[in-house]
Formats: C-alpha cells, structure tokens, sequence
C-alpha cells in the first residue's frame, strides 16, 4: 500500500515538472516565433540561456520604444 502511494506521488510529481518545463519551452517559442520574428527552427535550437538572453534585448528595446512614444506623445500634447 505505501509503495503504490509513493509510486503515484512521484508519477504526479514528475507529470507535473515534465508539464510546466514542455509549457515554458512551447510559450518561448511562440513569443520568440511571433513577437520578435525569429524561425521556430531557430528557437527550438537555442540553449534556455540564449532564449533568455535574447528575450531580455527584446524587452528592453520595447521598453525604449514605448518611453520614445511616450515622450513623442508628451511634446506634442505641450505643443
């Protein structure tokens, strides 16, 4: 009895970390594939460490491009 338990608990367990690791890789490559225009080829390539690093340059490039908008949109309500 107490080995089915633990056998169950651990198909649980690693259902659910195969799970959460498949969603991460399939919600990169669809924001990577559709935001930033790469290749799901290309993406599906990369090491977690570049999707991440690349991830962060396309973050911060949409943080300058709003701050530009918002500072466009700022001079000519002043205008």
């Amino acid at each position: 009895m107490e080995d089915d338990v633990e056998r169950k608990f651990f198909y649980k367990f690693l259902k659910n970390v195969f799970n959460e690791s498949l969603h991460g890789l399939y919600k990169d490559i669809y924001y990577m594939t559709r935001l930033i225009g790469f290749s799901a080829e290309y993406v599906e390539k990369m090491t977690p460490a570049e999707r991440k690093l690349n991830w962060m340059y396309f973050e911060e490039e949409m943080k300058e491009k709003n701050k530009e908008q918002t500072n466009n949109f700022n001079n000519d309500i002043t205008r």
